[in-house]
């Protein structure tokens, strides 16, 4: 809408589908209202991906002078900056003594998890329409369903399941209708 992409009814029907899916996660039967932290949880959920929204369209839409390679080194910079002032304030100074699997953590999310994520995200949105890089996008959550149950040794309840099969049908549909 905002960009002038054309969406095909299959890409529009697969978006539809895939969010179906997500909505699936909220049912109140899943524990997502049980309290009020999964309600913030939930609600923080749901903020992120209007970021990512926002982040789509707007790289779309931006007329680059440098390339995201080149703008990744100050954009992580400015996060970090903002993240530490919000994690000092929320959270108080960090203990005097940190282990070395944490720093490693540290290091990994830094550089691996944010820097290269969102460099790689950003290429992507520059060379894909926007319906297609957020069908991509909707696989995040089943990749964390998924996870979750191999790596936390976490239950699959039916819910997560039919969610799971829901927005990867949908994720299916989307991707046969072109882009």
């Amino acid at each position: 809408m905002f960009l002038g992409e054309r969406v095909t009814g299959r890409q529009a029907a697969g978006v539809a589908v895939g969010i179906a899916g997500l909505l699936l996660l909220f049912w109140p039967d899943s524990g997502a209202w049980s309290s009020r932290t999964a309600l913030l949880g939930n609600g923080l959920v749901v903020l992120a991906a209007l970021c990512w929204w926002v982040s789509i369209v707007y790289t779309r839409a931006h007329r680059w002078v440098a390339t995201p390679l080149q703008l990744m080194p100050w954009q992580c910079l400015l996060a970090t900056v903002a993240l530490v002032i919000l994690a000092l304030a929320l959270e108080g100074a960090p203990p005097s003594r940190i282990g070395t699997p944490a720093l490693l953590a540290l290091a990994y999310n830094g550089f691996i998890g944010t820097a290269l994520g969102f460099w790689a995200m950003t290429v992507v949105n520059r060379r894909v329409p926007a319906t297609t890089a957020s069908l991509g996008v909707l696989a995040t959550p089943v990749l964390g369903i998924g996870l979750s149950a191999i790596i936390l040794a976490e239950g699959l309840n039916p819910l997560l399941i039919v969610s799971a099969l829901t927005i990867l049908f949908g994720i299916a549909l989307g991707a046969k209708g072109g882009g």
